[in-house]
């Protein structure tokens, strides 16, 4: 859909320009007719899929998807996951709700007002309301009608699953269970753009050439780490951190425990790190002397609009001076790509240079 993902698909064909390629998009075509849209796809290499909220309910979509299925044209889906623009996820479009952008939630498609009441509670910046559906337990901001009002008419009386239960629709929807499990994922940042887009090359069968940065292994580098003990489930950093040495195995990096022996500081922003004074302490003593990158995880519980910034200004300063990563992990295999390009991306940010993983 040009409104949900004009932008992303934009960048997307100006790397694959970029990179040697010969990108094809609709709203940039002379030609914008069925026929039109039909033969682009089927002169095409491979059919990138940008699945949005919406997109399975547009026509023309679904006719240039089912175009390059009856073609035997290599297709391959990514994935919108990120809440502030239009998500799409499987289980939710499995079980028929639609994205509703005034809530920023999924919705069902149809609700029943009797079932729901208004809760209302106390907090620290006053009321709030919620609405509990007494016979599923969902929870919602909005009043069940306002919802009702917001999303009746998109789907007729199917939710987004169910209304592709037959014709060309049914292929597409089929199309989709099987790729479930290799998705890819949308990204923004120049370097995952890259990386998604070499992916997709080699997904189907074509080579690009190395990046043209100049190679650096960083043998001479020594690496610490600032981190929460514990995994994700108790807002901790030590799952990271293994990762990242693993990874980094056979480079010759240097991994310390002792920070004054270190060229390179990375901090492991999660959910505990600044809840611990000890380690709050850490980081404000890096933050003057070292050259460090923050590497943050919201799946470990980070939330940059955490309060407990405000009780350390130093490090509330930095991360508004600095640009945090976000941490790719490693799994599962067919995103490993991600975790490969983040870690080069962190070292690039680092050394002020780059290299590649092997």
């Amino acid at each position: 859909m040009q409104v949900q993902a004009n932008g992303e698909a934009v960048r997307l064909a100006q790397m694959t320009k970029h990179l040697g390629g010969l990108p094809w998009l609709d709203m940039k075509a002379t030609n914008l007719t069925s026929e039109g849209m039909k033969c682009a796809v089927r002169n095409s290499k491979a059919f990138v899929l940008l699945l949005t909220s919406d997109v399975l309910t547009r026509p023309f979509c679904l006719l240039e998807i089912n175009t390059a299925i009856d073609a035997g044209i290599p297709i391959i889906i990514l994935r919108e996951d990120d809440k502030r623009f239009f998500p799409w996820d499987f289980n939710e479009w499995k079980a028929n709700k639609v994205w509703d952008k005034e809530q920023r939630g999924f919705v069902t498609i149809k609700q029943d007002t009797t079932e729901w009441k208004e809760v209302r509670f106390r907090q620290s910046s006053g009321t709030d309301t919620v609405w509990y559906n007494t016979k599923t337990g969902d929870i919602q901001v909005a009043a069940p009608a306002v919802v009702k009002a917001a999303v009746s008419g998109t789907h007729g009386a199917k939710g987004p699953y169910d209304a592709m239960d037959s014709g060309d629709s049914l292929a597409v929807r089929k199309l989709i269970e099987r790729h479930r499990d290799k998705m890819l994922t949308i990204r923004r940042r120049d370097f995952e753009v890259e990386a998604l887009v070499r992916e997709i090359f080699h997904r189907t069968g074509h080579q690009l050439p190395q990046s043209t940065v100049t190679e650096h292994t960083p043998s001479d580098m020594t690496l610490t780490t600032v981190f929460a003990p514990g995994g994700s489930a108790v807002g901790g950093g030590e799952d990271v951190v293994k990762e990242l040495r693993e990874t980094t195995k056979g480079l010759g990096v240097k991994w310390v425990d002792n920070a004054t022996a270190t060229t390179f500081t990375i901090i492991i922003l999660t959910g505990a790190l600044l809840k611990s004074p000890a380690l709050a302490k850490q980081v404000s003593t890096v933050l003057t002397h070292k050259r460090f990158l923050f590497l943050y995880s919201e799946v470990h519980g980070w939330d940059f609009g955490d309060r407990i910034r405000s009780k350390y200004p130093d490090i509330d300063q930095s991360l508004n001076d600095n640009e945090a990563m976000t941490y790719r992990p490693p799994t599962p295999s067919h995103l490993r790509f991600e975790h490969d390009a983040m870690v080069q991306e962190m070292f690039r940010r680092l050394y002020k240079n780059s290299f590649f993983i092997p």
